[in-house]
């Protein structure tokens, strides 16, 4: 992992087309942690040499704290209605992960318009078979999470923060 800190180079990751983009909105937390963008993997070729990209959603994690990759279901319908459309079209502008390279994550905040942190981070082999298609390289969020889980409290319980007696975040159930 290398943590971008300069202008410079932070611009010439983002806006070069050397790596994919991947951003994680604090604003956007839920229940399970931190959710990121949408991302197609390619999971290589099928039999017929037509390309496999798998959809997943960029996501930390509450209990594990670290960044990963949630692929979701496939389903068939016979109806497809507006949102089936507007959902295949942002899958479609979505970036493509490819294993074993690196991929730039922004962290950021758009209630407060802050970005946290930029970093470069590698992406392991693919798994056809398991629910995280690919690997990424160990990157602690923890602070994130916690960050994050705190203002999703205050907004579904209306709580300012949770502290202990002695200061400090009871971050237990994040």
């Amino acid at each position: 992992m290398k943590t971008l800190t300069k202008r410079q180079e932070i611009a010439e990751a983002i806006n070069f087309g050397k790596y994919p983009v991947l951003d994680i909105d604090l604003s956007k937390c839920d229940e399970y942690g931190l959710k990121g963008c949408t991302v197609r993997i390619d999971m290589g070729k099928f039999h017929d040499g037509e390309p496999w990209l798998e959809k997943a959603e960029f996501r930390a994690y509450g209990d594990s704290r670290v960044l990963t990759f949630s692929a979701f279901a496939c389903c068939l319908d016979a109806n497809m209605s507006y949102y089936d459309l507007i959902d295949d079209v942002k899958t479609a502008q979505a970036p493509i992960v490819k294993p074993d390279s690196e991929i730039c994550v922004v962290i950021h905040d758009s209630n407060v318009k802050v970005v946290y942190a930029v970093y470069i981070v590698e992406t392991g082999k693919v798994n056809r078979h398991c629910q995280t298609p690919i690997m990424v390289e160990k990157v602690d969020v923890s602070r994130f999470v916690r960050m994050a889980k705190d203002q999703y409290r205050n907004d579904m319980y209306g709580f300012e923060e949770w502290r202990n007696e002695d200061g400090t975040f009871d971050d237990t159930d994040c």
